[in-house]
């Protein structure tokens, strides 16, 4: 079925109706990472930390809200996050 994926085949390509992105700061335990598990599974596309974005990126630290005024650059761009530890989120640049 189109859209589903076997978590045992890492080689899996998922079809996704925006392009989603993360960084990744390694902080958080590899086996209980939620990021990292969609990377694996083709949702999400890691980025390098120097790697720009165009879209929007959601970060714990950002101060203003996604809105539907966003839609336009989200489906354009894409989404971006950054996957990081609330543990270490004053070291987190």
């Amino acid at each position: 079925t189109e859209g589903i994926v076997d978590p045992s085949d890492a080689s899996s390509e998922v079809s996704f109706p925006i392009r989603l992105a993360m960084w990744d700061f390694g902080q958080c335990d590899s086996q209980k990472c939620s990021g990292r598990k969609l990377a694996r599974l083709g949702y999400v596309t890691a980025l390098p930390l120097s790697q720009p974005y165009r879209g929007i990126i959601l970060s714990p630290l950002g101060d203003r809200t996604v809105s539907r005024e966003d839609r336009d650059v989200i489906s354009t761009c894409g989404l971006a996050v950054v996957d990081c530890s609330w543990h270490l989120i004053d070291e987190t640049p």
